[in-house]
């Protein structure tokens, strides 16, 4: 099925709406792609898809000057942060597969080994959701397709994540050990993100970051891959990938909260969506939900 993923915040929702329609009911001036000759660029092969996304250039239009700004200054920090965590994130990997795990015995809360992977979990998923989108549905990509604009309550949830983390880890630095919860953690933070990602991939053009309320000529009911075994990949992967988080972290109470939060707000928005849902596909979409549940527990 179509998968209306929200930003996790209906804040977003009446401004990112109106920027759509005026973005798809009005002309606007398109991106040119050369290659470093200068010349026209064919349509790559897969072979070379990587490699065109740094020698193909792109005139961007004035018009789209503020967006392609934007969409820098928040990649740029994005990067930063991912670039200061992804040595201890390295030596975690090295010292576990030598020696079998790896000791933060003595070390300050900000320099455990659990931080780094959160920190960087956080980064890659804020990065695919914007990457994913422009690769596979670029008719529905804006500037804050990162989704970082998620609405204050999903800043403070993790703001008390990080820290539960720090105060557990500053006075009971024996309970932030590397052991089982962390890697359990880290396999759900893994499940979650590919499950998210593919769920946007297969969905392509059908999938969007705001609930629909009204159906598109070219919207189809999404029911293969990842949506044969669910009706709300999107969903389950981003469950699956906050809870995860605060396994790896060892947060007792952030991850009670994690769970309750999220399974309250999924449950609202899974009934809500549904409706709109069969509206749009009526007997189509009645049957698909009888046969595919939607992933996420007791919903």
């Amino acid at each position: 099925m179509s998968d209306l993923d929200s930003s996790l915040d209906s804040s977003m929702m009446a401004s990112s709406r109106a920027s759509s329609t005026s973005s798809l009911d009005s002309p606007t001036p398109t991106a040119t792609a050369t290659s470093k000759n200068g010349g026209m660029s064919a349509s790559p092969s897969w072979r070379r898809w990587v490699a065109d996304k740094y020698t193909v250039q792109y005139a961007i239009p004035a018009a789209y000057a503020p967006a392609a700004l934007q969409v820098c200054i928040t990649a740029f920090p994005l990067g930063v942060l991912f670039g200061l965590v992804l040595p201890r994130i390295t030596t975690l990997v090295w010292q576990t597969m030598s020696k079998g795990t790896m000791d933060g015995e003595g070390l300050a809360w900000y320099a455990q080994p659990q931080l780094a992977l959160y920190l960087g979990a956080w980064v890659v998923f804020h990065m695919l959701e914007f990457m994913v989108t422009a690769s596979f549905n670029p008719t529905r990509l804006f500037s804050d397709s990162f989704l970082l604009n998620n609405g204050i309550h999903y800043h403070v949830a993790h703001l008390v994540a990080l820290l539960e983390f720090g105060l557990t880890a500053h006075l009971y630095p024996w309970s932030k050990a590397v052991g089982w919860t962390t890697w359990m953690g880290l396999a759900g933070v893994g499940v979650g993100q590919v499950l998210r990602s593919m769920a946007m991939v297969q969905a392509h053009n059908n999938f969007s970051h705001i609930v629909a309320e009204r159906k598109r000529a070219d919207h189809v009911l999404v029911t293969h891959g990842v949506y044969a075994w669910t009706r709300h990949p999107s969903y389950v992967g981003f469950f699956y990938w906050a809870v995860g988080t605060q396994l790896m972290l060892g947060n007792k109470i952030a991850l009670l909260g994690f769970v309750g939060a999220l399974w309250t707000f999924f449950s609202r928005r899974v009934r809500a969506e549904e409706k709109w849902l069969v509206e749009f596909f009526g007997d189509e979409y009645r049957q698909y939900a009888k046969r595919t549940g939607t992933g996420l527990p007791f919903i």
